[in-house]
């Protein structure tokens, strides 16, 4: 094929980029004025995405009506450019929303969730082992007056902070995933720590109620949802700027684990996304890595 033939297809690719783009903006301002007549039509006395009639007003316009119009042999491949572009869209919708709403920064995260009566002091506990000794010295080090009790075995590390008997507890993600999400547990911070052997140990600081950083740097937003279509969710999170870390779905149970490194910018409207389209998304940490 010539250079002529090639330049020549270069530049009809550029040009629809360029009509894309500015079809973009247009489409990013009707999706601010969408934004400004969904808050205006919000309950004052109900938090948005726990109103039934704002969540049934938000659905109803993001909802995908008609077919792709395309030729039968590009439809599929079309469908897929048009579900990013919605899923998309549907976050920066979500994204306006919070800044209209003045709920932004990874403070205003404590909005999307309850807040349980927190556990008194800084008691900690583990089952004692050269790996958890120094994930402890490592997490006490951020504590103000840290006293720890020692437990037999995970299961009881788990209980002593579910029923409130001590504030944390220290426990190997690896091995104790199952346990935490039976008790509810959520990380407050996590340590990877290197064995004598070689071999590396990720431990996590868990705590009954999640703990929200005093800023974003270095801060992650693990979660586990129920949904058909994960990929929507991750087109949704880079739309908000939040970079992913680890991704695990099983098509068996439709659920998706997702660990994602958080953005200032975008975390509550991510957390807006979630909670308008998929509201028993379950927080699992909002932590610093040591």
């Amino acid at each position: 094929m010539s250079n002529d033939k090639i330049n020549m297809l270069l530049d009809a690719v550029n040009d629809i980029r360029d009509k894309r783009a500015s079809l973009s903006e247009k489409t990013l301002s009707y999706i601010s004025e969408l934004a400004e007549i969904l808050t205006d039509e919000a309950d004052e006395d109900e938090i948005f995405f726990r109103d039934e009639a704002f969540i049934t007003r938000y659905r109803a316009l993001t909802e995908r009506k008609g077919e792709e119009k395309a030729a039968s042999f590009n439809k599929r491949d079309v469908k897929t450019v048009e579900k990013q572009l919605s899923e998309t869209e549907k976050a920066f919708l979500c994204l306006r929303l919070s800044d209209i709403l003045g709920i932004s920064g990874i403070e205003g995260s404590g909005t999307f969730f309850d807040d349980p009566p927190k556990a008194s002091g800084e008691t900690v506990c583990y089952v004692k082992s050269r790996g958890t000794d120094d994930a402890y010295i490592s997490f006490a080090s951020e504590m103000e007056d840290p006293r720890v009790s020692y437990a037999h075995d995970l299961t009881e590390v788990a209980q002593s902070v579910a029923y409130g008997k001590t504030a944390y507890g220290i426990l190997p993600i690896a091995s104790a995933r199952a346990i935490m999400l039976k008790h509810g547990l959520k990380i407050a911070k996590r340590l990877k720590a290197q064995g004598s052997d070689g071999a590396s140990t990720v431990y996590a600081l868990v705590k009954k109620e999640l703990d929200i950083p005093s800023s974003a740097e270095n801060a992650f937003f693990e979660f586990t949802v129920k949904t058909d279509d994960p990929n929507a969710i991750l087109i949704a999170s880079y739309a908000c700027s939040m970079k992913t870390v680890s991704v695990s779905y099983s098509a068996e149970s439709a659920s998706l684990n997702a660990v994602l490194s958080i953005s200032e910018d975008g975390f509550c409207g991510f957390l807006t996304y979630l909670s308008l389209n998929y509201p028993d998304f379950v927080p699992i940490g909002i932590y610093k890595e040591l």
